[in-house]
């Protein structure tokens, strides 16, 4: 299951991204990113950012200085330079930072969500105060566990009057989330989040993946937070606290 990551291996991420590690450091750090996903995808985010550094930064502030000095005379270059270009690339340094944090914490927002899709996508029902009798569905997913899409397909041909339908929505909603389709999934997702306690939260998960954090997002979420019958009340309650931070709308 993916954890949030710890600061001190985004600390080794940006490092290891940076050419600073070596020996036992390196190997450490580049087999910890082999065995955990979301250490690969914070890797691949600040590999962005820094991408778009080299761009904007190595590239466009050089020429933007450039043109300065070819469009200003000679006189007013050599009295600016020592008070003007340095500040520039003090600017751009701070730049650098402001953009490696916001890779960071972009990362970290991305494990918050990605922790708990995984979470909720493999409860057990046992687990939540609920009866799981061997059943059809159970049979299904063993019988295509290496197959999601012909899962999902037999899952879809479970008639509506069918006693574990909203059982088999809520697996076809689960396994598109495996599968990173999120779009898929909130119909789904909607259809089952009065029948499937778990269900509620997905959609806030899926809708948190999307960036679709407007009226839907709001309503749902207020339901849930504000029910205290609602099993999932309080991680509603994490969720609300998590949008309200400063990347959060940043990235939002």
């Amino acid at each position: 299951m993916n954890q949030s990551i710890d600061e001190k291996i985004l600390d080794s991420l940006r490092d290891y991204h940076l050419g600073k590690l070596d020996g036992v450091e390196k190997q450490t750090i580049e087999q910890q990113i082999i065995d955990h996903p979301e250490y690969r995808d914070a890797l691949h985010h600040m590999a962005t950012v820094y991408d778009i550094l080299d761009v904007k930064i190595e590239n466009g502030l050089r020429e933007y200085l450039k043109k300065l000095q070819t469009n200003s005379p000679a006189i007013e270059i050599k009295i600016e330079r020592p008070r003007s270009f340095p500040w520039k690339w003090a600017a751009a340094a701070s730049v650098l930072v402001l953009l490696s944090v916001a890779g960071l914490k972009y990362s970290a927002q991305q494990s918050f969500i990605n922790e708990r899709l995984e979470r909720y996508t493999s409860i057990d029902a046992s687990t939540r105060g609920e009866n799981k009798p061997v059943n059809h569905i159970e049979d299904l997913k063993t019988r295509y566990q290496d197959n999601p899409d012909q899962l999902i397909d037999s899952l879809k041909s479970l008639p509506a009057d069918h006693p574990l339908y909203f059982k088999a929505q809520t697996e076809i909603a689960s396994q598109y989330i495996g599968l990173k389709k999120y779009n898929e999934a909130l119909p789904y997702l909607r259809s089952t989040e009065k029948q499937s306690p778990e269900s509620g939260i997905l959609k806030l998960l899926c809708l948190m993946k999307l960036h679709q954090t407007g009226e839907e997002f709001n309503k749902s979420l207020d339901i849930i937070m504000n029910d205290p019958t609602h099993i999932d009340s309080k991680e509603a309650r994490t969720i609300y606290d998590h949008t309200k931070t400063f990347w959060w709308k940043v990235f939002n």
